[in-house]
């Protein structure tokens, strides 16, 4: 028996269709694939699922948002520069 390819891509594509769900890994709202899924919403950076550290990660460097203190704002000002700067050269690429 010959696997049809398109049945095959709309099951992988389509089986879960819902009318409006959101997009699990979509940068930004988009609508694909019209007629078969509609992404109404992009990413969630707040799902568990995006803030699991993995066991024996240096806490030093991975740490809940909420512990301020432990941010090195110290370097806050050269990042804003590299990231802002309107002068491009070898150390911004």
């Amino acid at each position: 028996m010959m696997l049809d390819i398109r049945w095959l891509a709309w099951k992988l594509i389509a089986a879960c269709f819902r009318k409006n769900t959101v997009g699990q890994y979509e940068s930004h709202t988009a609508f694909t694939l019209p007629g078969l899924y509609r992404v109404v919403h992009g990413i969630d950076v707040f799902d568990p699922k995006f803030n699991i550290v993995s066991p024996g990660a240096d806490m030093t460097i991975y740490f809940p948002y909420s512990d301020k203190e432990k941010r090195l704002t110290s370097l806050h000002p050269s990042i804003e520069k590299l990231l802002f700067d309107p002068e491009q050269n070898e150390v911004h690429m």
